[in-house]
Parts: C-alpha cells; structure tokens; sequence
C-alpha cells in the first residue's frame, strides 16, 4: 500500500477548516474559480468530507443529542473514511498534477473530537496509522460563535448536536485556534497551518485567503517548470 501521508508529487493539496457557518464550503467554491482564472489549463478538484461512504457517520450523528457522547466511535468512523478519502479520490488526483481543495479535513476530527472528550495524542495516532496525506496548506477560517451561528439560521440550515449546543461551539472553537496556534505539533497531519479572520464579508475572506494561495501557486507553477 502506498504511503499517504507523503506527499504525492505532481497536485497541490489544499484543505478549508472551520465550524459550520465560517464559510468552508462557500471559500471552497470561490478558491475552485479563483484558481481557473489564474490558470485555465489548470485542473482543480473540489470535495468535502465526511465522504461517508456507507452513511454510517450521519446513522452516529443522529442517535442523540448530546454533543459530548460518542466521541471515540465518530473519531474513528471520521478517519477510516479520510483513509478511503485519500486513496480512493485525492491521492490519484494529485498525482496526475491537479489541485485538490477540500471542504474539511483531518482538522476537522482533531478539534471535534478532543472537544467532546478525546484526547489529541490519540486522535493523531489514528491519523498517522492509517497514513493519512498531509496538505500543502490548511487554512483555518476564525469565526466567532456568535457570527456562525446568525449565518446558518439566516440560510435555514438545521443545526446538529454540535450547533445546537452553543458552549460546545465555543469550545470547539478555542480548539481550533489552540490547534492552528501550535503549527510545530500539527504540521505533519495539516501541513502549513494559516489562520484567517472569517468574520468579515464572504469577499474581503477571499482577499485574505487568495492573498496567500496565490504565493503557494507561483511558487508550485516554478517547481513544475524546473523539474520539467
């Protein structure tokens, strides 16, 4: 079996993170178009994740209200379907030299996870045992709790047992920044960690977050260039 969490030459691999309502899915959208300006002979790829490929994760999600319960069973439900993730889409993706950007990642099940109960050292482990790719870039999407939660009753969304349990958002948040504020620890499982202010309008978060892609792009475009 191939070694994922090498990275495969060829693609770029970038991953949007944040709780619901920062903005993840609407950046991963907005980043796919900003990249085909830039290059139109450029292939991207979207996806997102849980892939939940036998929708065993959503079954776990729905069996209670409790945020706090079933911390373990998720975690591992979370990264058996990365490992698929990887092997199945990303990985040959990024071989045949397209970039991949995804909704979510190992981020993800490391601030969720450990804010309901379990602990960073184990969630990690599991990471690195079933091998799981490191991005070039994870941009982490900073978004207060109060924010994230007017944008997702604004768009009708129905909030889960994460959401609606609002301490636990707040929780979950500090994770993420505790997470994103030790690079030195995560890089290996999230690669270059950036953090961005997802406050502001969905526009001037693109700015921040374009701002520093296009600098990892030139530079992978030059890298091309010169092993060609």
């Amino acid at each position: 079996l191939a070694d994922f969490s090498k990275k495969m030459k060829g693609g770029l691999f970038v991953v949007l993170e944040g709780v619901d309502g920062s903005g993840t899915t609407t950046l991963t959208r907005k980043l796919h178009d900003h990249i085909k300006k830039l290059s139109s002979y450029t292939n991207v790829l979207t996806t997102f994740e849980p892939q939940d490929y036998d929708e065993l994760i959503r079954k776990v999600l729905n069996q209670d209200k409790d945020p706090y319960q079933k911390s373990q069973e998720l975690a591992t439900l979370f990264t058996e379907d990365r490992s698929l993730h990887c092997r199945y889409l990303i990985s040959p993706n990024l071989e045949q030299g397209v970039i991949v950007i995804s909704d979510r990642y190992a981020m993800s099940t490391i601030a969720y996870q450990s804010a309901q109960s379990s602990k960073i050292e184990e969630l990690l482990m599991m990471q690195k045992r079933k091998s799981i790719l490191m991005p070039d870039v994870t941009y982490f999407l900073d978004v207060s709790s109060e924010n994230a939660r007017e944008r997702l009753i604004k768009k009708g969304v129905p909030l889960d047992k994460f959401e609606r349990d609002e301490e636990f958002t707040r929780r979950l948040i500090e994770r993420y920044r505790e997470i994103a504020n030790d690079e030195s620890v995560y890089r290996e499982y999230l690669g270059k960690i950036v953090t961005i202010d997802a406050n502001p309008r969905e526009d001037k978060v693109l700015e921040f977050v374009v701002s520093d892609f296009d600098n990892l792009f030139r530079g992978w475009k030059e890298d091309k260039l010169t092993r060609a």
